[in-house]
């Protein structure tokens, strides 16, 4: 299949495939998982009936034939097979993240709406992942692309402008920044309101009171998002730049 942004062929290794294949069977039918493009790291839905038309489409490479050893050689042994205990638990750990698959950082203090978040996330195709410290998140972010952050004002203590991730998503090069959908949770916010959003540096804001409607909101964000940025980003990426 080809990445419906740049239109780039698409190659799956069969790890990649097998992933996606399990987390499209958990969400069920109709339902889709993000995917993230390694060409210019646009995400996009793939739902289960593209994918079996993928499947279809792409069978495995046959095994080459094995070569003749020498008859001098040792005999070398087959890697062993997979280890099969992460089964008896359901689903695999979620911090070993799926390459293909945006991942949504939480930085939420209170676990009741971490737990409401991930939830959510999760419906919407995302990998989320819960960090404790600004330390932590900024270091995991240096070293891995993220597709989604959602932070709540009380994630450190202290006032939103003094909050040492919030200084660093502000202070992000543009490069890295546009692709990182910003969400801001608190209690004093306006959800929706774009211009609370644009004065703090953010893509959307959401009050806490209204984390039981966050899929659609975050739906509707990322909806607008597309309609005012997606031009910009294809032409950024016609023109071969991020």
């Amino acid at each position: 299949m080809r990445c419906p942004n740049c239109h780039v062929e698409l190659k799956f290794s069969d790890a990649h495939r097998q992933k996606i294949s399990e987390a499209l069977a958990k969400l069920g039918p109709g339902k889709g998982v993000r995917v993230t493009c390694p060409q210019c790291r646009q995400p996009f839905s793939l739902d289960d009936k593209t994918w079996q038309a993928v499947e279809g489409r792409q069978p495995a490479a046959p095994q080459p034939s094995p070569q003749p050893q020498p008859e001098a050689a040792p005999a070398i042994a087959p890697p062993p097979p997979p280890d099969l205990s992460w089964l008896s638990g359901g689903e695999f750990d979620r911090e070993e993240a799926i390459e293909d698959i945006p991942v949504a950082m939480l930085l939420i203090p209170d676990e009741a709406q971490r737990q409401q978040v991930a939830a959510t996330f999760t419906e919407l195709g995302y990998q989320p992942l819960t960090f404790t410290s600004a330390e932590a998140a900024i270091e995991r972010m240096r070293f891995a692309a993220i597709g989604a952050v959602v932070l709540h004002t009380a994630f450190e203590g202290r006032p939103l402008a003094e909050a040492a991730f919030h200084r660093h998503m502000c202070r992000m090069g543009m490069a890295q920044r546009r692709y990182i959908y910003y969400i801001i949770v608190g209690p004093k916010l306006h959800t929706l309101y774009d211009l609370e959003a644009l004065s703090l540096s953010a893509n959307l804001v959401v009050n806490e009171r209204d984390l039981d409607y966050l899929d659609v909101i975050v739906r509707k964000g990322l909806a607008d998002y597309e309609d005012l940025f997606g031009p910009y980003l294809a032409a950024l990426q016609e023109y071969g730049k991020k």
